[in-house]
Parts: C-alpha cells; structure tokens; sequence
C-alpha cells in the first residue's frame, strides 16, 4: 500500500486527461475567473490543484467559489463554453458551475482547455 505522500506525488505527476471531469473537492459550485480587457473577448478560466491536505482525498479538483485566491493548473474555457457561461451568467469578475469537462492541453503545454460539464 503506497503512503500519502507517494500517492500525492503520484497525483501531482499525472495531470487531468482529456474527458476527465474536475469536480470541487467541497461539493461546492466551482469558481470561475472572468478577466475582461478593452478590445478583446472575455477571458474565462478556473484553477485545477491537487490538495496537499494530509489525509485527504488525493486527486485533481478545482477551487470552488468559496476560495478567494485560487492557485494551480489554469483551465481555460473554450470559446462556445465561453460563450455559453456568458450568457447564463452574465460578465462579473467571478462566476461559477458545478463541474469542468478538460477537453485537451493549450498548445502551450501550460494550460489545460475545458467546457462546462454540468451549469
């Protein structure tokens, strides 16, 4: 059986794979990030991070409305879940959903591209 720690790291090295569903680890609705800038399309993204709390569940989760200062994995919303959320939610510096679906990796590697999986 491995230790907390092995299965942490273990975590921590697996990133989310496509189809995966990040769910918040508190049952509660996930946070969204809305960035607007002049010129450009709303910038919509969540956080993803494995929680580094000894003896709890060990896996990928993103933050839920209830953290003020998310950290992590960025995971960006694609343009038509961009769209969608936007006009449920309107445009408010943070918004939230129940679950994200990862879609694939940005090309850049340091992001991963998501859509709502559940409003």
């Amino acid at each position: 059986m491995k230790s907390w720690n092995e299965e942490y790291v273990e975590a921590l090295n697996t990133p989310p794979i496509e189809g995966q569903i990040l769910k918040t680890l508190d049952g509660k609705p996930t946070r969204l990030d809305i960035d607007i800038e002049e010129g450009k399309q709303p910038f919509v993204y969540g956080r993803a991070f494995v929680p580094s709390i000894v003896g709890c569940e060990i896996g990928w989760f993103v933050h839920s409305v209830e953290n003020e200062k998310p950290f992590g994995l960025k995971c960006v919303l694609l343009p038509n879940a961009r769209e969608s959320v936007l006009k449920e939610k309107g445009i408010h510096p943070v918004v939230s959903v129940t679950s994200l679906k990862v879609v694939r990796w940005a090309e850049s590697g340091k992001a991963l591209l998501c859509e709502v999986h559940e409003l």
